[in-house]
């Protein structure tokens, strides 16, 4: 805490300002008087004071702005809401005085909500804020994250609150569930999480009647010590119950005990000591060779996981080919396909995969027994260990009965956050009833102990001057004497104590005394301070509706590999699913609609679903527009199919009567009338098909719609209408045409058809042949042709 000092060192008031709201200054509270500053740990410091309308005869310019909301800002020290302006009226006023009553302005995060807290959620993870705790708070606040201890990073927990005071949830659900504390910055508006073992220091200080201690009162609380302690957790999908300790606990049972305050204090008789002490060396020695039996039980967990993964993908695969097995017999007549038929090549070769899998299976479930044969061995060890540190073998009858008196039991440990969901692991269901089991101890070490409170009076360090003969230099002690810091008072010559200072009281109408209070706790709790589990208490019972739990992420991801894209579409997809909120289901005449609300857009995702009796619909534009679905369709023709409809149907066989496959430039198409590929250049269409229901296009190229290559079914022959282009043809040597269109004919039989040469050389289907003039030329030595019409050729 840090004050003001004029200019001789002496401690003066701190300088007060109010203001509105968003720290714009109204004036200085020039005349307060009764002030009093209450700084505290873990909790809100507080302020009051009194102001007098009427002082020294005039009027206070601020009286009527100190209301209720405003701010003060006091030097140095922080800014301050104004929780209460009491106005007042006695005789020794002649006008009346308000008494203030003000808290530091994290107080502002009491009366701020966050809303649908419902699954695994961080304290502090900056790649995913939506599920970091602090940065919803920060994003919905406006204040900043300070600091977050590298501890606390690694925790996730899971919440199911619809709507939470921040400052209650913070200071309360959090902190025991992440044990942290958190630590407000009133100036810049900032948030630290602290384990409580980092904050404060322990400091050289020693406190005593011969220095500044004047008074003290030790007060060990009313509170009974409790020394057993049953702990439970949230809940466990796999079994519906309450998550306990008893597969972790070495004791093999569901509760902690802790007697280290009766035995240390000879509350109990020097045998039981003895005992409990030998015991509790045994305990610790045991609890080393437990956790090593632990990780190897976990170990051989997690191994049997990944088997049981194994055998399932090859137990997927031997029913893939099981079905293409099946497929090709029933489309065989029911039989299985011999050499000769179609489907022969195909059969055996899932037949040989269907084998080679059965193999593969038996090795895997031989492994399997093995695996589990080892957990049940790692079982009996950890029984085994259980055993050894039994109360019944390791103390008497007497004793037993003497430790009984020891046992007071008050409320069970219970923390809902630590849950067990139907996708954790084995393994992860350990490290979470162990770290459960942990912070039970934790709490237990404390509460098995008087909650010590020491309240003191002493000089007011802050206005003591050092005296040049001082053995003590007060100055430096001011630097040290901080909230959180650990201070040693000696109370006597042979009763010293080292304790957290958790809070200053400092009245400046009395500047020469201070109030300290120091203790054990990690905070105090009176009236002003439980203002906030009182403000935030108050609705939570109507307000806050439990949807489902999720299940506890222990921050280590998921290293497996994604065998296929469909597994890996699967698991994303259900992993997204197993941590998703904001959903809201509506459910009308009109069916059931699904839906998911977007916190930080206000508005709802454009991705919805909707079911009615028949049909399940998706849409991604928030229905502007159907997606895909499944159910019954209507088509244009007003014929009701049932139908899938997707962008992408993904699987391991595709098996289906009629067949209807187009890409997204629609450039081949495969349906009822087999397949077909196009293209389109200029004014022209080329497209090449496969139909094998029309037997003269069961192979085809058309150009503009027109047959150009197809199967002449008349004559059983392949037809082509067009021209040959460069190439050559050769038919047993006896037509041929080379590249450069020279034809060849040797023997060549004309039967049927016509022969027409640019309409000079003409052979008719009849067999006559004109000639026109000028179109025959020969050699009269080896063609003559007689007037009579005879022809003769040598040769």
């Amino acid at each position: 805490m840090e004050f003001s000092y004029d200019i001789n060192g002496y401690l003066k008031q701190s300088k007060m300002f109010l203001s509105n709201p968003q720290k714009d200054r109204i004036g200085t509270i020039a005349d307060a008087c009764e002030i009093k500053l209450v700084q505290n740990f873990n909790n809100l410091t507080e302020l009051e004071f009194t102001i007098y309308k009427k002082l020294n005869g005039e009027y206070n310019d601020l009286y009527d702005e100190i209301i209720k909301m405003r701010l003060i800002e006091v030097q140095y020290v922080g800014w301050f809401h104004i929780l209460s302006a009491k106005e007042k009226y006695d005789e020794s006023s002649a006008e009346g005085y308000k008494a203030v009553k003000c808290c530091f302005l994290e107080n502002a995060l009491i009366y701020r909500k966050i809303s649908d807290i419902n699954g695994v959620f961080a304290l502090y993870d900056v790649g995913s804020p939506d599920k970091s705790l602090l940065h919803i708070i920060a994003s919905e606040t406006g204040w900043s994250i300070a600091h977050v201890s590298n501890s606390l990073l690694s925790k996730y927990r899971t919440f199911s609150e619809d709507t939470v005071q921040i400052y209650n949830f913070l200071t309360t659900t959090v902190s025991k569930s992440y044990e942290c504390v958190f630590q407000f910055n009133v100036y810049d508006k900032s948030i630290s999480a602290y384990k409580l073992d980092e904050i404060g220091s322990l400091t050289d200080i020693v406190l005593s009647k011969k220095n500044i201690l004047k008074e003290w009162e030790k007060d060990d609380g009313t509170e009974v010590l409790t020394s057993k302690m049953k702990v439970l957790g949230g809940t466990d999908s796999t079994t519906g119950n309450p998550i306990d300790i008893r597969e972790v606990n070495p004791t093999g049972t569901n509760y902690l005990v802790n007697f280290s305050y009766f035995m240390d204090n000879g509350l109990a008789s020097q045998s039981l000591i003895n005992a409990w002490n030998a015991y509790t060396a045994k305990y610790n020695s045991t609890v080393t060779n437990y956790i090593t039996a632990l990780n190897t039980y976990k170990t051989k967990v997690a191994e049997l996981t990944t088997l049981n993964s194994q055998l399932t993908d090859l137990q997927s695969n031997q029913t893939a080919q099981s079905t293409i097995m099946g497929t090709l017999v029933q489309s065989n007549n029911n039989k299985v396909p011999n050499s000769s038929d179609t489907g022969y090549t195909l059969y055996q070769e899932a037949l040989g995969l269907y084998n080679s899998y059965t193999s593969q299976i038996y090795l895997k479930k031989v492994e399997i027994i093995t695996k589990e044969s080892e957990i049940t061995t790692a079982k009996n060890a950890l029984s085994a260990i259980s055993s050894t540190i039994d109360w019944s073998s390791n103390f008497t009858q007497v004793q037993l009965s003497e430790l009984n008196n020891f046992i007071f039991q008050n409320e069970d440990y219970e923390d809902s956050t630590f849950v067990i969901g139907e996708s954790t692991s084995s393994e992860e269901a350990i490290e979470i009833k162990l770290e459960l089991m942990q912070n039970a101890a934790n709490e237990l070490a404390k509460i098995s102990h008087p909650q010590y409170t020491f309240t003191t009076t002493m000089s007011n360090l802050f206005s003591i001057r050092d005296d040049k003969d001082s053995i003590i230099s007060y100055s430096e002690w001011r630097n040290k004497f901080q909230i959180g810091n650990l201070i040693t008072i000696k109370f006597t010559d042979t009763y010293y104590l080292t304790v957290r200072l958790i809070q200053i009281s400092i009245n400046f109408n009395n500047i020469e005394e201070i109030e300290c209070t120091f203790s054990n706790k990690s905070r105090l709790d009176d009236e002003l301070t439980q203002l906030a589990e009182t403000i935030a208490n108050s609705g939570k019972a109507a307000n806050s509706y439990s949807l489902s739990k999720f299940g506890y992420d222990s921050a280590s991801s998921i290293n497996s590999e994604v065998r296929d894209f469909m597994n890996s579409m699967l698991t994303a997809t259900k992993n997204a699913m197993a941590s998703n909120d904001n959903q809201e289901l509506l459910i009308d005449t009109y069916g059931l609609h699904m839906k998911k609300w977007l916190p930080d857009q206000n508005i709802y995702s454009p991705y919805q679903a909707w079911w009615t009796n028949n049909t399940l619909l998706f849409t991604d534009d928030s229905w502007n527009s159907s997606k895909g679905g499944i159910g019954v369709f209507t088509d244009s023709s007003g014929n009701k199919t049932m139908s899938v409809f997707a962008d992408v149907i993904c699987g391991q066989l595709l098996m289906s009567e009629k067949l209807y496959i187009s890409n997204n430039s629609g450039t081949y198409t495969i349906n009822n009338h087999g397949f077909i590929a196009t293209a389109t250049v200029g004014s022209n269409t080329y497209s090449a098909g496969i139909n094998p229901s029309v037997p003269s296009e069961i192979i085809n190229v058309k150009v503009n719609g027109v047959n150009k290559l197809y199967v002449d079914t008349v004559n059983n022959r392949l037809a082509i209408d067009g021209a040959l282009v460069a190439g050559s043809i050769n038919i047993n040597n006896r037509f041929t045409v080379d590249s450069t269109g020279a034809c060849t004919a040797t023997a060549l039989t004309l039967t049927g058809g016509a022969i027409n040469i640019g309409n000079r050389f003409i052979v008719t289907t009849a067999g006559i042949v004109t000639i026109n003039s000028n179109s025959l030329i020969v050699n009269s030595s080896n063609f003559t042709l007689t007037e009579d019409g005879t022809l003769t050729c040598n040769n």
